[in-house]
């Protein structure tokens, strides 16, 4: 802020046609209030002057009491002339400065005969706001002061422009909510206190599951409208020391300060949760939704932002990896496996390169005869450190870093040679099933390659499926209708896996190119003790049957669970009841003793 004071004068063109008795009534006040020895003319020239700058002017006794005012003071103040005249100037106070303030402001009006700089005033209707203040003394011929003049600038509308910047750079544009940047502040609050150090200070990663589908099935501005209603929400619901912030997209961050215990925390996280779940209403459509949260803790967690968030993150993506609308703590054995994650990735190239990769098979067997029909492909890992690694040790890395699709091709094409191998040898000709990643799916040359491979091979289209999972086929249903729609016409089977978990939408089911319906685990796991899952489960196989789809129940582990699949119209049952996933050599000894 500048430390000189620009006036801007604004001549009113109906100044010359006041009223002169007025005029001069005001002329005579001033000259009074201000011991002028001016001649009068110049006195109602000033007057004049005054009455039309923007600035509030006040002359005051040594008292501080009002004794003139122009025009502008009680425009800025709210205040009419007759509530003014006579006050004191500590109308206008604000109480957001302190006595020290004062004390000095006045030290230097007695030693200068001059004060200005920035203070804060109270309008009559009880805003406060910022003006710029210049108060002179006004001295006699022997320097005595008789009165005080002060000029009052409104600053409340670069105020206004400050704020509404401030608050661009610090909170959401959409939700409203504190941004990055805010939160980054925030967690550096926290971490710099001396008194938080013997608190315990949550922080909780937020992630909506799903919200690609909301903006893929209903468009971008009902997402943006329903991100807007959740952070409204969680708001409404905090405590005053708690806050929400929006990340990106639909990232959110939780700070819960000062919670006395972890059993508090898990209480809170469930209320936000059945908050978050309940139906929301947006523009005559009902939805409903879940949500993720991985949490962190301080100090345990991290001294600092970046600890503090990555550790929330971490736990979030274990999360995530447990079926989603759950919550996760990070502790020293996520940290773990998040460090062993990336060291994986960056060696997984070379793995694929130099064939350390494996495919395992899980045999699918017909329900009722135990006979096997089919087998999926599994890819393994042979590390030369950890042994044998299962998919969700890599298979995450592959997906964001694109290898996906490199490894989707060696799978394929050592599948194609297992057929031919065993065709060759004369071997029981079973179905082979085949995971494809929504990374794959959009993969342009994904169709042209596996043609060329099945041409290679001389495979029979027939003893191929291709399946991808329900959540996977709903983000890009244009492009994952028109792989199907060629693969499907070149002879190969569909099947989408995971049934139950996604939308499960009847729609898309007599829309899609699909021959198969392999229904989640978490249905089959424990049905026959389960009145809820075994009348989903029913339900999908008896709605699969009436449309034509063939159905496999995933994840049997249990006699209990195989005899009340006997039962129903479900064609394969696939599980570690009949076999865990094995490698060739073992899978070809089961195709012998099972033929």
């Amino acid at each position: 802020m500048s430390n000189h004071n620009v006036t801007d004068f604004k001549m009113n063109k109906q100044t010359k046609e006041k009223d002169r008795k007025h005029v001069s009534t005001r002329a005579e006040d001033f000259s009074l209030a201000t011991t002028s020895k001016s001649k009068y003319g110049a006195i109602e020239i000033l007057l004049s002057v005054i009455d039309n700058v923007t600035q509030a002017v006040f002359i005051t006794d040594l008292s501080g009491c009002i004794k003139w005012i122009n025009p502008s003071a009680t425009r800025i103040s709210g205040y009419d002339e007759k509530e003014l005249l006579g006050a004191n100037m500590s109308i206008l106070k604000s109480d957001h400065q302190d006595q020290h303030f004062y004390e000095k402001l006045w030290d230097e009006i007695n030693d200068s005969g001059y004060w200005e700089g920035e203070i804060w005033n109270r309008r009559k209707d009880r805003v406060v706001y910022l003006q710029w203040l210049s108060i002179y003394a006004i001295k006699d011929d022997l320097g005595e002061t008789k009165a005080f003049l002060a000029l009052c600038t409104d600053l409340s509308e670069k105020e206004n422009f400050l704020a509404a910047l401030n608050r661009s750079s610090f909170y959401d544009n959409l939700t409203g909510l504190p941004n990055q940047a805010q939160l980054r502040k925030s967690i550096s609050d926290v971490t710099d206190s001396l008194v938080s150090k013997d608190s315990k200070h949550y922080f909780v990663a937020l992630n909506i599951d799903r919200f690609s589908y909301i903006n893929m099935s209903y468009g971008y501005s009902f997402g943006d409208k329903l991100l807007i209603e959740i952070g409204k929400r969680i708001s409404g619901k905090l405590r005053d020391k708690d806050n929400v912030f929006r990340l990106s997209s639909d990232l959110f961050v939780l700070i819960f300060r000062d919670v006395p215990s972890v059993d508090t925390l898990i209480n809170i996280v469930n209320r936000i949760s059945d908050l978050i779940c309940m139906p929301y209403s947006i523009d005559g459509k009902q939805v409903s939704i879940t949500a993720s949260y991985g949490i962190s803790l301080y100090p345990d967690d991290g001294q600092d932002y970046d600890e503090l968030m990555q550790n929330a993150e971490i736990a979030l993506r274990v999360a995530k990896e447990s079926g989603k609308n759950t919550f996760k703590f990070f502790s020293q054995t996520m940290n773990e496996k998040a460090t062993k994650w990336i060291k994986l990735g960056n060696e997984l190239q070379d793995a694929i390169l130099k064939n350390d990769m494996r495919v395992y098979y899980q045999i699918q067997v017909e329900n009722g005869t135990g006979i096997i029909k089919g087998a999926e492909a599994l890819v393994r890992w042979k590390h030369e450190k950890y042994g044998i690694l299962s998919p969700c040790d890599f298979i995450p890395y592959a997906e964001i870093s694109g290898l996906i699709i490199p490894l989707g091709y060696w799978i394929i094409e050592n599948i194609f040679m297992l057929i031919k191998d065993f065709k060759d040898r004369d071997l029981p000709t079973i179905k082979y099933s085949i995971n494809l990643s929504s990374k794959q799916i959009v993969e342009k040359n994904l169709v042209d390659e596996i043609l060329k491979l099945t041409n290679l091979y001389d495979i029979d289209p027939a003893q191929v499926e291709f399946e991808i999972t329900e959540s996977s086929a709903m983000e890009n249903t244009e492009r994952t209708f028109s792989v199907f729609r060629t693969l499907k016409d070149h002879g190969f089977t569909l099947a989408i896996d995971d049934f139950g978990t996604g939308y499960s939408s009847l729609s898309y089911l007599a829309d899609f190119p699909v021959d198969v319906l392999k229904i989640d685990r978490s249905f089959i796991s424990n049905i026959d003790k389960k009145d809820n899952q075994r009348r989903i489960t029913t339900a999908i196989l008896s709605m699969a049957e009436t449309i034509g789809l063939k159905t496999v129940a995933e994840g049997v582990e249990t006699i209990e669970e195989v005899e009340f699949l006997n039962e129903k119209t479900c064609d394969l049952l696939q599980g570690y009841y009949f076999s865990k996933p094995v490698d060739k050599e073992s899978f070809e000894q089961l195709l012998l003793e099972k033929r």
